[in-house]
């Protein structure tokens, strides 16, 4: 891979569509108008920089985009189809009735059926229409069951957000994909290992109501922070790798200070930190170590 000031260097007149496309959003203008913008700036930024007018470059991109379009447009028909039999059928209201009776108003378990039905939706569709199918069926039930609206609807938006992942129709995997030239499943299933902080983060907006800005301002820095480290901890776990390689003690004492920095209540959260900072010690310790014999040999 090329370094970063390299790429920013060649590429960095792209910023000037992106700001484009998101100034004529905030602005009021369709996304059409915004992405019709983005397009016409590019050729005007291309002109500029090339100092002439390539009609042929142009045409070859106009037939590339046309191409991508094929594809994306027939996604969106399919969705539409979704939509319509969702609403027409009532699915969503009879969706809304099973998962609060199933769940018997338990939040934890709620929350874990619609983290497996997003999984099945990311399967077929874009983050996008995965979130609002979500919203239709599970919605209501969330807030019945007493999710805040901002909670709730966090919740269908993280967890939809795995459709970019999920094998096997992971499109930001697939990109990515396609931009490294490896394989593209294979890719899908190592962003979908990568992401396992994903599914933690919509417990959390319902039991840690802080991380929403919900609470005092010492509240709110104090959960950010847990959060944040018990994520690192989690990810340490699951790679099996710190500062180094962990040993098997270390990768239990990770798993046991990821949850008490993720749990609620500040007792759980400093037992946490105790275990998380003490894996972090230890293994400076053993680096240093390891430094200093090499040095001496």
């Amino acid at each position: 891979m090329p370094p970063v000031l390299v790429v920013l260097k060649g590429g960095w007149h792209f910023f000037f569509s992106l700001v484009i496309i998101v100034g004529t959003l905030v602005r009021g203008y369709p996304p059409a108008t915004a992405a019709l913008a983005g397009i016409v700036s590019l050729v005007i930024i291309h002109i500029i920089r090339s100092r002439r007018i390539d009609l042929k470059l142009i045409y070859e991109a106009l037939v590339l985009g046309g191409k991508y379009s094929l594809g994306i447009g027939s996604i969106i028909a399919c969705i539409g189809i979704i939509l319509a039999l969702v609403g027409l059928t009532g699915v969503g209201l009879k969706f809304s009735w099973f998962l609060s009776e199933f769940t018997h108003g338990m939040a934890f378990f709620a929350i874990l059926l619609v983290g497996l039905i997003s999984m099945v939706l990311g399967m077929g569709l874009p983050s996008g229409p995965a979130y609002i199918v979500l919203a239709i069926m599970a919605g209501p039930a969330l807030i019945d069951m007493g999710f805040s609206l901002l909670a709730a609807h966090l919740i269908m938006i993280w967890f939809s957000i795995d459709s970019e992942i999920t094998p096997p129709v992971g499109l930001a995997s697939i990109t990515a994909a396609g931009i490294a030239r490896s394989e593209p499943m294979k890719t899908m299933f190592t962003a979908f290992k990568f992401a396992k902080g994903l599914y933690i983060l919509p417990f959390m907006f319902y039991y840690r109501p802080a991380l929403l800005l919900q609470g005092s301002i010492g509240m709110i820095v104090e959960t950010i922070i847990s959060i944040l480290l018990g994520l690192i901890a989690f990810a340490a776990f699951w790679e099996n790798f710190l500062l180094k390689k962990t040993s098997f003690i270390e990768r239990f004492l990770l798993l046991i200070s990821s949850a008490g920095l993720l749990l609620p209540g500040l007792m759980w959260n400093g037992i946490g930190c105790i275990l998380f900072g003490g894996v972090v010690f230890s293994q400076k310790i053993t680096l240093s170590k390891a430094v200093q014999v090499s040095s001496q040999s």
